[in-house]
């Protein structure tokens, strides 16, 4: 790795061990897991196992979960490739699922009659902001392993080892950049609307207007899309 290159390994290394943290701390807060370690209690009892206390479990499951993901990182930062780094996102977008999924207005639990267990905890803003920064990690990590990859190539092709460092960094920099602004101009969007959908809910009251107003985009959307499919495969086959 040359040393023009630290600065980015760095950020790979800051915003993946951010952005682990913040999907424990989701996992962690989340009524699934609150459900889960109690029925752990509970099926350790019904064997006659009542040395590990409720207390015991939250407080040995996070730090297990907390060492596994930092062993990840600590492996795929050092012994791994550069680029493998990412692969640590699929288990963060895994474990910060359930939070998400705890502010859905689909009620799919509700088939097994046990829809408590998926209930918001903490505030939809912290959530939103968490989920925010994982994706900011995923997406610029994403953009400068595939610049990495192109610095390679160019090298193999014969371009200067120093030229080729300077276009990483310009296309991982704008690729940060650019990642950042977008999670801050979604999170600003957030909070502004929350006043709006304070005055929408005022107004309309109970009925269900997100699903108008995400629904109807949404099988829009479908429709144009299965008719412009539906339009390619009719040009092919003529």
């Amino acid at each position: 790795m040359s040393h023009t290159q630290t600065p980015i390994r760095a950020y790979e290394a800051g915003i993946t061990i951010l952005g682990s943290y913040l999907a424990i701390t989701s996992l962690f807060n989340s009524s699934l897991y609150q459900i889960v370690s109690t029925a752990l209690v509970q099926i350790l009892r019904m064997f006659q196992i009542t040395t590990i206390s409720s207390q015991q479990i939250t407080t040995i499951i996070p730090l297990l979960v907390t060492l596994f993901v930092s062993l990840l990182i600590v492996y795929d930062y050092i012994m791994g490739q550069p680029e493998n780094i990412i692969n640590i996102y699929q288990l963060n977008l895994l474990l910060v699922t359930p939070e998400i999924l705890s502010y859905s207005r689909l009620d799919w639990l509700n088939l097994i009659q046990k829809p408590q267990i998926l209930d918001p905890v903490r505030s939809p803003l912290v959530v939103f902001i968490s989920g925010a920064v994982i994706l900011v990690g995923y997406l610029s990590l994403y953009f400068t392993s595939v610049s990495r990859r192109t610095s390679i190539e160019l090298i193999n092709r014969g371009i200067e080892e120093n030229r080729s460092n300077q276009i990483f960094i310009k296309q991982s920099t704008i690729a940060i950049a650019l990642t950042g602004a977008a999670a801050a101009v979604s999170v600003i969007l957030f909070v502004a609307l929350t006043p709006i959908n304070t005055v929408l809910q005022t107004i309309i009251g109970t009925l269900p207007y997100g699903y108008l107003a995400f629904g109807v985009p949404g099988v829009l959307l479908l429709l144009a899309t299965l008719w412009f499919y539906l339009r390619g495969q009719e040009k092919e086959e003529n």
